[in-house]
């Protein structure tokens, strides 16, 4: 047995921990000494030492906390909930140290927790606490290692932002569908998340406990006088003193520094830093040393009746590849039970190859869409002008044949090439006027995988099974919330709707309509005109039928004939539809220590693939961004030595001669022949021309 692969740790038995107001303290039991497996550490492990002390049954549940070294049990007691907990407590304490370790035994019996003893097991100890109370001291003492692990794991978001993102979109483009304040809320949100990464923590519900009236004469005067807990002085660490001489000493401190000369960066708990750059510096050394795989995820998002995300499902791989989307859509159609061939569907994603071919075999009569962002910055490489945006996406947005037409010649007048290369991709796939009716839905963009994209940035960086059970968390949180908040609606179409017919209205007063008596009339806008059906609930601009909202030139109808409008928005839209939506909520589940044990291979991570070429030294920069200077600043140029320069003799001999000779060219002009000295080279064909006509001069 290898000595330094066991961990000495001192179980504190037969006791439970308690407050007192002041302190945590282990009230009862004692102590016995077991040596654990570094490579086998694990919660089975560790009850496994504990029944070698102690005669539990099945029944019994053992909650282990352990002691960070150097904290007292106040403000360092940790609770061993996973595995990972019992990993990560054997690499913080050293080969020559001893593991604190602190075990409560118990049972439910109905609503009250019995502890276990050994003195009188006829009658066991009783603690008047719920299942509710023992699990919000189990999260308060959990609270110091769930912060820790955030700190660790989101500081890697800034090495993996630019991969997260998508190269084909383009930064600032206000151009979308509509103004979605979620988008935008999820938008700042990552902003935030990236700048300071532990500044955003994830969402959990907390519950408040209101607090118990005390009457003033229940007081005594003993308790007024209660000192306050102890505080870590920050002139205890890193700090300067004075010696006899007068001159300022570092206190060394507890903490291991980061050693910056390592080939691998090795850290530690508690670890000391000079500042933030040389931990981002660390991280990313880090992990071009280790060659950390990427990861990336998959997912499918719908839109609920108040115009909000609604995760439907997503998934891990390796790559984008064809294999993938083959399998991650699939499992979705069988899901989701999305008909065969996906008529009546509308899909919309960007143009990655291994998509378009999975859609195309698994979807063949689907409405794919394509997200006109990425478009349009396929487009903008080469047609860079601003002035070239907003006819672009007026293209896009044009809800009827003709009205394209138009939007395109008035592209055609700024940039011919331009027009007829927009055309390069079908705008059936990116343009309103070519989009089916019936769906309801008029989205242009793929605006919706970027907010998720925002919304999950602050967990994105943890470790594959902790993102998962985070982005199972937001999930599961975010639809509770939401089923809550139709309740406060007065109206039966969602807010975000009407929101979004106001914008309409706004737009209907420069409009003029005439009737015809019943359900017919002729809206002007401007200089186009327009037909309004009011019994049919069409318009021959087509957004009406589109996005089943009233448009513009409908609104103007239904105001000259007295109608409101939201009566004639879609019942897609209403709460009611909502309701139904959100009426499916996520189960709960247990711990991972709870679940039941499988015999499948335990899945390994991918291995590391390198890409062709040469490596990247830098990041690739978005489309239009500004790119790096490479001007060399004036400090460096008054530095940098200069280079003296060489004379040549003959070009000295030669400038003397042409100033000798001067005023003879002035006066006489001759004629240099442009011919060099030397002998030239001539053909046979010139030589034998030559002799010829020397012999007919002779002769």
């Amino acid at each position: 047995m290898d000595p330094l692969g066991m961990l000495p740790v001192s179980f504190h038995l037969e006791g439970s921990l308690e407050f007192d107001g002041l302190q945590v303290i282990y009230v009862g039991g004692r102590v016995e000494m077991s040596y654990v497996d570094r490579d086998k550490m694990s919660l089975p492990e560790l009850r496994g030492h504990v029944c070698d002390h102690v005669p539990i049954t099945e029944e019994y549940l053992v909650d282990f906390h352990w002691l960070f070294p150097g904290e007292d049990m106040t403000n360092g007691l940790r609770k061993l909930a996973t595995d990972k907990d019992c990993l990560f407590m054997s690499e913080c304490i050293s080969e020559d140290a001893v593991a604190e370790v602190y075990a409560e035994i118990y049972k439910y019996e109905g609503d009250e927790i019995v502890l276990w003893s050994c003195a009188e097991p006829s009658e066991p100890k009783k603690k008047s606490r719920s299942k509710s109370a023992q699990g919000d001291v189990s999260a308060e003492s959990n609270a110091d290692s769930e912060s820790s692990d955030e700190d660790d794991n989101g500081q890697t978001e800034d090495n993996n932002e630019s991969d997260s993102e998508d190269s084909d979109y383009v930064e600032g483009d206000e151009d979308t569908s509509d103004d979605d304040e979620e988008a935008n809320e999820f938008r700042a949100n990552a902003r935030n998340q990236r700048r300071n990464p532990t500044a955003t923590a994830a969402s959990v519900q907390t519950v408040t406990v209101n607090k118990i009236q005390i009457n003033e004469s229940d007081l005594e005067d003993g308790f007024h006088d209660i000192p306050d807990p102890p505080v870590l002085d920050s002139s205890e660490e890193a700090s300067y003193e004075d010696d006899d001489d007068g001159e300022d000493i570092r206190r060394k401190s507890r903490f291991a520094k980061y050693d910056s000369k390592a080939t691998v960066p090795k850290f530690c708990v508690g670890m000391t830093f000079r500042g933030r750059d040389q931990f981002k510096k660390a991280l990313i050394k880090y992990g071009l040393a280790i060659k950390k795989h990427l990861t990336f995820i998959i997912c499918a998002l719908g839109r609920d009746a108040n115009n909000q995300i609604y995760p439907i499902a997503w998934a891990v791989v390796e790559k984008e590849t064809e294999d993938s989307w083959f399998w991650f859509l699939g499992l979705l159609q069988k899901d989701v039970q999305i008909p065969v061939g996906g008529q009546g569907w509308v899909l919309i994603s960007d143009q990655q190859k291994g998509l378009l071919n999975a859609v195309q075999v698994l979807f063949p009569d689907i409405e794919h869409r394509m997200c006109t962002r990425h478009i349009y910055a396929n487009w903008r490489k080469k047609y860079r002008d601003t002035a070239f945006q907003k006819p672009f996406w007026k293209c896009s947005k044009a809800s009827s044949v003709p009205f394209f037409n138009f939007c395109k010649a008035k592209l055609a007048q700024l940039t011919p090439t331009g027009a007829k290369d927009m055309m390069t991709t079908n705008p059936k796939h990116w343009s309103r006027a070519w989009f089916n009716l019936g769906s309801y839905c008029d989205s242009v963009d793929n605006n919706m995988c970027e907010s998720f994209n925002n919304w999950i940035v602050d967990i994105r960086a943890h470790p594959i099974i902790s993102m998962l059970e985070g982005i199972r968390t937001k999930v599961f949180v975010r639809i509770q919330q939401n089923r809550g908040k139709s309740s406060n609606w007065n109206t039966r179409i969602c807010p975000n709707i009407l929101k979004k017919l106001n914008k309409y209205i706004d737009q209907a007063q420069v409009c003029s309509a005439i009737w015809n008596g019943k359900d017919g009339f002729e809206v002007q806008e401007k200089d186009k005109r327009y037909k309004v059906d009011l019994e049919a609930k069409t318009c021959s601009c087509r957004y009406w039928q589109l996005a089943g909202i009233p448009c513009a030139h409908a609104i103007t109808a239904l105001f000259v004939s007295s109608k409101p409008p939201e009566d004639f928005i879609a019942d897609c839209y209403s709460a009611e539809h909502y309701n139904k939506t959100y009426d499916h909520c996520m189960l709960p589940m247990e711990g991972m220590e709870q679940l039941p044990s499988t015999d499948h291979p335990r899945p390994e991570p991918p291995a590391y693939v390198k890409m062709p070429g040469r490596p990247r030294k830098e990041r690739r920069r978005e489309p239009g961004e500004v790119r790096k200077g490479t001007k060399m600043s004036k400090v460096l140029e008054d530095h940098r030595p200069q280079k003296k320069a060489r004379k040549c003799v003959r070009n000295e001999n030669r400038a003397q001669g042409d100033m000798g000779s001067q005023s003879s060219m002035n006066s006489t002009p001759v004629r240099r022949s442009s011919k060099k000295a030397g002998k030239t080279r001539s053909s046979p064909k010139l030589k034998a021309a030559a002799k010829k006509k020397e012999k007919t001069t002779k002769n």
